[in-house]
């Protein structure tokens, strides 16, 4: 996990300095990405014989409802690591496991148990305490 978050992390700072040096717009800096995860995905797919692109028909739906709200996410949040101080943009995005976890609660009925409620409470707090500003700043 740890791994994937640096990579995620480096991915948003390079965003950030596309944006910045070349001027692009979010939605480009998303297709340039995604066009290079496509062609590794495809590279990967071919080294370990692996037919990644294969989904089955019945489930069409819900990979075009997974492209569109994938590349809706990804463009928002590309968005606000462009328009936004790193820093304060991170913190922020880093609550999405307490958006997750409601989601999961609300429309797959999974159930929450009273430490992920408490654990969601005190995550929420300490960004609260994170993004307000300092008196002595």
């Amino acid at each position: 996990m740890f791994i994937a978050q640096t990579f995620f992390a480096m991915c948003n700072f390079i965003a950030k300095l596309i944006a910045l040096h070349c001027g692009m717009q979010s939605f480009e800096i998303v297709m340039l990405f995604s066009s290079g995860s496509a062609i590794l995905n495809a590279i990967y797919g071919r080294i370990t014989n692996n037919s990644i692109l294969y989904v089955p028909s019945t489930s069409y739906k819900y990979l075009l409802m997974r492209c569109v709200f994938g590349v809706l996410g990804l463009n928002f949040y590309t968005q606000s690591f462009i328009v936004m101080n790193i820093s304060i943009a991170y913190v922020i995005l880093s609550t999405l496991p307490i958006g997750t976890s409601i989601a999961a609660s609300i429309i797959l009925k999974e159930r929450l148990s009273k430490y992920d409620i408490i654990g969601s409470i005190f995550a929420f707090i300490g960004v609260i305490l994170i993004m307000s500003p300092s008196k002595n700043t």
